[in-house]
């Protein structure tokens, strides 16, 4: 469903929703927290997506897209490390 808000053009959506089935038994898994990510990224809410996409890139998420929504965050949060 969070997918579903995101393409549809709202991430504020889509974070509440990930959010939701992060609380749940199963936890955020990493490739909700690649969505949780790049939900934030188009939320401007940059310090909290480079921790999402970085937790999901350190549990094996690898799609470029995931390294590149890392890179916008850190960009806007000026770290360039």
């Amino acid at each position: 469903w969070g997918w579903a808000e995101l393409r549809g053009g709202h991430p504020e959506r889509a974070v509440r929703v990930v959010e939701r089935a992060a609380a749940l038994p199963e936890g955020a898994t990493p490739n909700l927290r690649y969505l949780l990510g790049v939900a934030r990224v188009r939320l401007g809410r940059y310090d909290l997506a480079e921790a999402d996409l970085t937790t999901a890139l350190t549990a094996g998420v690898r799609p470029v897209s995931t390294l590149a929504a890392r890179a916008e965050a850190r960009e806007k949060t000026g770290d360039r490390d």
